[in-house]
């Protein structure tokens, strides 16, 4: 039991920090396309 319970967490976790990678990488990449399209 305690087995699966650690596994879901981690699973849980890990999406987290996909997501939230993925989520600043958009943000990101729409700062660099705001500050390229307003200096050339």
């Amino acid at each position: 039991m305690m087995l699966q319970v650690h596994e879901v967490l981690e699973i849980t976790y890990l999406s987290c920090l996909v997501l939230f990678n993925c989520h600043s990488r958009v943000i990101y990449l729409s700062w660099l396309h705001e500050i390229y399209s307003t200096y050339y």
